[in-house]
């Protein structure tokens, strides 16, 4: 069963695509850079005006991970200290059980023999009385070729005679990018949860749609191939095109190294069991303090 999406208005929020732009340049931030480049960061995310188009395989229920996560990520903010306001979490990425960077959901050395954490299994049996009449997870087919751009800015260094000896502005605009993958969206709590499964031409495509639960898995070596991204094409310049100097376009080195950087950023924060988490519980939040503060204002103050 396809679906439609209206992918307008994704196109036209802006906060969802800096909030894009913002993960990106974390991410970009934290990877080592060869000698030659330098200060690389994302500098742009436009999501375009063409839609994927999602096809929807099978319905269940979502992935425990997703209830572990939640379980532990309330912990977390029982315990922060009164005062203290935590993250942002209208876009965020984890890393599922294991490969968690904050390390929230427990280490390699507390898992059970289930492959669940201690804290996961109990925190399991407290969420048993939650209501999950409302959660659902859809596994889809995602075919993407779409006019999303992205561009990043970096310096080129020329280390001779001496490092640093001369250093150019890169400018670089992925465009063109081709994804065709499988894919769960999982709404739980009202947070979305997506997580890329395999390619459509991976050899487990057709087994994970006969059954989707078998990518529970907790094992942390197990990770099925993924490119998730199939083709991309690069725009590039080298040099002030403001200015003066000259302009090189089109250099490859470069190109393929921040190619190789962008797709290993997306299989290993998207990829299952990595995933990104949508959570609409703020803005519900901050709509009742909204009334809350109404309901204030208008009670009349010379009522006892």
């Amino acid at each position: 069963m396809s679906i439609d999406i209206n992918w307008q208005d994704f196109g036209n929020d802006t906060s969802l695509s800096e909030s894009i732009r913002s993960f990106l340049d974390e991410q970009f931030s934290s990877l080592p850079l060869p000698d030659f480049l330098r200060d690389l960061h994302v500098a742009n995310v436009c999501l375009g005006t063409i839609a994927p188009e999602v096809t929807i395989r099978h319905i269940g229920a979502p992935f425990p991970e997703f209830y572990i996560h939640q379980q532990m990520d309330k912990r977390s903010d029982e315990e922060t200290p009164d005062g203290v306001k935590g993250r942002n979490k209208s876009v965020e990425i984890n890393k599922g059980i294991i490969l968690d960077h904050s390390s929230n959901l427990g280490t390699s050395s507390e898992i059970g023999d289930n492959g669940t954490s201690d804290a996961a299994i109990e925190d399991q049996g407290n969420e048993d009385t939650e209501d999950r009449s409302r959660d659902i997870q859809f596994l889809v087919e995602l075919e993407y070729k779409g006019d999303v751009s992205i561009e990043l800015h970096v310096d080129l260094l020329l280390n001779y005679p001496s490092p640093g000896f001369i250093k150019l502005p890169v400018k670089l605009r992925i465009v063109d990018l081709g994804i065709h993958s499988l894919a769960v969206i999982s709404h739980v709590n009202k947070v979305v949860y997506i997580s890329f499964l395999c390619d459509v031409t991976d050899e487990q495509f057709d087994s994970l749609l006969a059954n989707p639960q078998q990518l529970v898995s907790r094992d942390q070596s197990y990770r099925p191939r993924i490119d998730i991204i199939r083709t991309l094409k690069i725009e590039s310049e080298i040099g002030d095109s403001q200015g003066d100097g000259s302009v090189l376009r089109n250099v490859g080195k470069v190109e393929k190294f921040l190619t190789d950087m962008l797709r290993q950023v997306l299989r290993d924060e998207l990829a299952w069991p990595g995933w990104i988490s949508l959570d609409f519980n703020d803005e519900e939040s901050d709509e009742e303090d909204e009334d809350d503060q109404q309901n204030e204002d208008s009670v009349d103050p010379l009522e006892p």
